[in-house]
């Protein structure tokens, strides 16, 4: 039997963010946005947001970078 991968937020169904959501909190961030502001949109705490920010939460999602974007 093999293992299916399956997107973060559909094998936790109590994520609330993806790893497309956190990969552009880590370029708000990066941006000088504030941890309070990108909670209120992405509809999360400030504690997890400070968590991606010390790299406590979501360490597999790579920093944002300009080339990324450009890429899609």
């Amino acid at each position: 039997m093999t293992a299916k991968i399956v997107p973060i937020k559909k094998a936790h169904s109590a994520a609330k963010l993806t790893e497309h959501d956190v990969w552009l909190i880590k370029g708000l961030l990066k941006e000088g946005l504030s941890p309070s502001v990108i909670a209120l949109k992405f509809d999360v705490t400030n504690h997890s947001i400070y968590r991606i920010k010390k790299g406590e939460t979501w360490q597999h999602v790579a920093e944002y970078t300009e080339e990324k974007l450009d890429a899609k």
